[in-house]
């Protein structure tokens, strides 16, 4: 990690590059879930690609130890998503935003910076009327059973279905398996959001989603 040479995507624009342990960002993902669908937004113009030098890079949990990345001089942030556990920050980051108790001059205390997971643009959901709510209740949940917090979801739905044999339950592994969570939620007055995390200044995507379709959320949050 160093300073980076002048960016190339313009002199007068601050460059910010997303990269992800992930790997799923890249630039027509990202400029959908902007204004205007451009990754252009005033003086800042954001960016995925490796071969763009960048001024500022935000990193969205973490990389492999031998990510090469170049930056300006302080400017390389790391932003914990999920809930993963751990109690210090390794060298090489200049901020870190994160909702986990962890002290270190870095740390600035910040929620997740979350996607909302469905098949439309920012601009799509921006001029979309609240969507007709047809049908009473719904749960998306997988049926992974990874790790403990996998499995306390996995009982606390099969106990909903049984209390509430009505509910359209979708996810994968599931008879009702959708490629696009809106048609799972929309047309739903509520639907019961199944976290696997509670603490302070965390939240997950589920009430995301949730507020953005206009509806009310059952939230259920499991303790890893």
């Amino acid at each position: 990690m160093s300073n980076a040479p002048q960016s190339s995507l313009g002199d007068t624009r601050i460059v910010v590059k997303l990269v992800s342990q992930r790997g799923w960002l890249n630039d027509a993902d990202l400029a959908r879930r902007l204004p205007g669908s451009t990754l252009v937004q005033g003086d800042i113009e954001f960016t995925t690609s490796p071969e763009v030098n960048a001024d500022v890079i935000v990193i969205q949990n973490y990389l492999r130890y031998d990510t090469p990345l170049a930056a300006r001089s302080g400017f390389i942030w790391k932003w914990d998503n999920e809930p993963i556990v751990n109690d210090s920050i390794d060298r090489g980051y200049d901020r870190v935003f994160t909702h986990l108790d962890i002290d270190d001059p870095r740390v600035t205390t910040a929620p997740p910076i979350l996607d909302w997971w469905v098949g439309k643009t920012y601009d799509e959901l921006c001029d979309t009327d609240p969507p007709k709510k047809t049908k009473t209740l719904s749960a998306i949940a997988s049926t992974k059973d990874w790790i403990t917090g996998h499995r306390m979801r996995g009982e606390f739905v099969a106990r909903a279905a049984q209390e509430f044999p009505d509910m359209d339950l979708y996810g994968r592994g599931r008879d009702l398996e959708i490629d696009d969570k809106w048609d799972g939620l929309a047309p739903y007055k509520y639907s019961l959001a199944i976290e696997n995390t509670s603490k302070d200044d965390y939240w997950g995507f589920y009430l995301r989603v949730h507020l953005i379709k206009g509806m009310f959320s059952l939230i259920k949050s499991n303790f890893l």
